[in-house]
């Protein structure tokens, strides 16, 4: 029944993602929904380690960040409604213990430095072209933090300033890591937020951004999962209760998709296998002590083994709590 949809065609992907690879992911919370399966289905994956990150300005700050190592400093955070913040990190790393605060943000940065040092995927979710400036010293903040709106400028950068400080951030990540490739995307979750035309000028400009990436620099790639949004499921059943982002079924459509083109037919038979294995141990019987449960378990703990040795880098922790 397609003629009741316009389906998205796929690029011809020249690399393929599988669980041998490490990934790591930044942006919108978008990048989170795909994360998910991504973790849970046993990738080696890192994900947001400054929280979610809407503007590509903070995402290209944060990238040489954990390139450089550069540590988040004492005088670098500030105390707003009884928490300690940063400007770079989102409200999760905040803490009303400036200490902990501090060591929470310093200990992502090493942890997700040393994993972008040897990437072989990043995996980028542009959200908004917009950007916050303080208005004290002009710089791009990640994430307000519900400080008054007085405290900022709300500004949207010109195509060719995106451009160059992209430009320039690719050539110092492919000096770190010269084979590293670079999957983007541009979140189909309209912000609000910034009004809806403002929204649609702004998501054109994460477009064009995107497609200069994916032209002129090597091993870019550029995955439709807005186009997929807007054009496949464009039906507000698809959504969820606030009408904005996508919902589950949309979610996971999406994901069916990704796996379509950027994964082999073994990984994503992979893929369903371990997804079986964790439904199996999702499933929560009436009667644990009866024969027949113990099979279950039996058969189970076979199947996780089997996984186990073909992905050993996986974690696996969970499941041997529960079947080992």
């Amino acid at each position: 029944m397609d003629q009741f949809r316009t389906p998205v065609l796929l690029p011809d992907f020249p690399e393929k993602i599988s669980h041998t690879q490490r990934l790591i992911g930044l942006g919108s919370c978008f990048i989170e929904h795909i994360g998910q399966r991504l973790h849970a289905l046993k990738y080696v994956w890192e994900e947001n380690p400054f929280g979610i990150v809407y503007n590509p300005l903070s995402m290209a700050s944060g990238i040489r960040r954990l390139l450089s190592g550069a540590l988040i400093q004492v005088e670098d955070l500030f105390l707003h409604q009884e928490l300690w913040h940063s400007w770079d990190f989102h409200s999760r790393y905040s803490h009303p213990d400036r200490d902990l605060a501090l060591e929470g943000m310093n200990a992502a940065i090493h942890r997700a430095g040393e994993r972008l040092r040897c990437a072989d995927w990043i995996v980028l979710t542009f959200g908004t072209a917009f950007v916050y400036r303080l208005v004290s010293d002009d710089r791009v903040v990640s994430n307000c933090h519900k400080v008054p709106g007085t405290f900022f400028e709300r500004h949207l950068p010109n195509l060719e300033s995106l451009l160059t400080d992209w430009e320039m951030l690719l050539a110092e990540l492919r000096a770190v890591n010269p084979g590293i490739k670079i999957l983007v995307t541009v979140s189909p979750v309209r912000h609000k937020s910034d009004g809806f035309v403002d929204n649609q000028r702004s998501k054109a400009r994460l477009h064009l951004l995107a497609e200069h990436l994916c032209r002129n620099e090597e091993q870019v790639y550029y995955f439709p999962a807005y186009e997929i949004m807007m054009d496949e499921l464009r039906d507000y059943r698809f959504y969820a209760t606030d009408m904005i982002h996508p919902g589950e079924q949309a979610i996971s459509y999406i994901w069916s998709r990704f796996e379509e083109g950027l994964m082999r037919a073994e990984t994503r038979a992979l893929n369903k296998a371990i997804g079986s294995l964790l439904a199996g141990l999702s499933h929560r019987p009436f009667f644990p002590e009866t024969e027949a449960h113990r099979k279950h378990l039996d058969q189970l703990r076979q199947r996780w083994l089997e996984l186990a040795a073909l992905l050993p880098e996986a974690d696996w922790s969970a499941e041997r709590i529960r079947l080992g």
